[in-house]
């Protein structure tokens, strides 16, 4: 089969979408570049056969930068029903309890201290939207908290039965007709939001379950203010949003929430995530005020974003998992081995470009 025949298999499962956050259609949104290669685009098969990456675009409207075009809604519900999702296992180290919760402990602790001290909760109901296999409702239940959420994942799902007792946990895929038996009060997503493909579904379902006055706190993956190459490698098959704090106030107006504070590269385990807690206080404001110029959006991606990983690559990498001075690490590699400096120096270099 042709390329070209590839590449028109590949349109009919994958269309280019009005932006998500505010419905502009999406003739002329703004190119950005992501410079990596996308791995990720592997696991979807068929529906993206033809391409050898997703593409980005910054809405003209409200400049939020979005994965487009993108499979249809319908083509991502048969593909994750079909025989060909493959879904993610259970790290067998998890199973040894005291590991995973040092683990946990050492990954989730630090926003868990963050969404707390800022909400003023010390106990109460919380439904977690997951992606941490049951982490996060553990240490919040060794707290004192109700704990309820939902796992996508099948082996995620019993590990939090069968090894955390947790049996509050749901499974399936979060949606706006998904129920907890009470109202809660605080709602904790980590790196999911931006992995769902309907982000005003979510949160009609997140707003029924929220308690008055209740909290949500969203951990994004982000590249903006960024520290390292991975920023752009968020941009991915699996991803459909990039977050700013600005973005995500235009959604979470619409639906009664109002930020209460934002952190980006909140902690020395993974950076270029933003950490965002707003408030339900059923008042809503005027998403418009949230846009942010396009024209900026696109600079900063295709300018700033790069040039900051290029500054910042001494002391972070490519990866961003603690600041550590690499220079001294560079110095004892050239002096034992100069040859395998310069072969190291050029893979990272030419990585870095993508």
């Amino acid at each position: 089969m042709s390329s070209r025949t590839l590449a028109q298999h590949a349109s009919s499962r994958i269309a280019t979408v009005p932006c998500p956050l505010c419905a502009t259609p999406g003739e002329n949104f703004l190119c950005v570049r992501t410079r990596h290669t996308d791995s990720s685009i592997q696991k979807f098969g068929h529906l993206y056969r033809g391409t050898k990456s997703s593409e980005w675009r910054v809405c003209s409207t409200c400049g939020f930068v979005h994965h487009n075009p993108r499979p249809a809604q319908k083509a991502l519900e048969q593909f994750y029903a079909g025989p060909h999702y493959v879904p993610r296992v259970t790290p067998e180290a998890f199973h040894h309890m005291d590991w995973f919760r040092s683990f946990t402990q050492d990954y989730y602790g630090a926003k868990i201290e963050f969404a707390l001290k800022h909400s003023g909760l010390a106990t109460g109901k919380v439904f977690e939207l997951g992606n941490t296999s049951g982490g996060v409702p553990l240490l919040l239940n060794d707290r004192g908290w109700t704990v309820h959420g939902i796992e996508s994942c099948p082996s995620a799902y019993t590990f939090t039965q069968e090894r955390l007792k947790l049996p509050s946990i749901q499974q399936g895929f979060f949606s706006s007709n998904t129920r907890v038996p009470e109202k809660v009060d605080l709602i904790w997503i980590n790196h999911m939001l931006s992995q769902y493909s309907d982000v005003h579904d979510v949160m009609k379902g997140l707003t029924q379950m929220m308690q008055p006055g209740g909290y949500l706190f969203t951990v994004s993956p982000t590249c903006f203010h960024n520290v390292s190459a991975q920023s752009l490698r968020w941009m991915n098959a699996c991803t459909y949003s990039m977050f700013t704090h600005h973005s995500l106030n235009q959604l979470l107006s619409q639906y009664g929430f109002e930020e209460v504070t934002h952190l980006y590269n909140g902690f020395d385990l993974e950076k270029d995530d933003l950490w965002h807690l707003a408030r339900f206080t059923g008042r809503k404001l005027d998403p418009k005020s949230f846009y942010e110029s396009p024209g900026r959006v696109r600079f900063s991606v295709n300018v700033v974003n790069p040039l900051r990983s290029f500054l910042l690559f001494p002391f972070y990498g490519h990866h961003a998992t603690g600041k550590r001075f690499l220079p001294l690490r560079a110095a004892r590699v050239l002096f034992r081995n100069p040859r395998d400096f310069v072969r190291k120096l050029g893979s990272g270099l030419r990585r870095m470009v993508g």
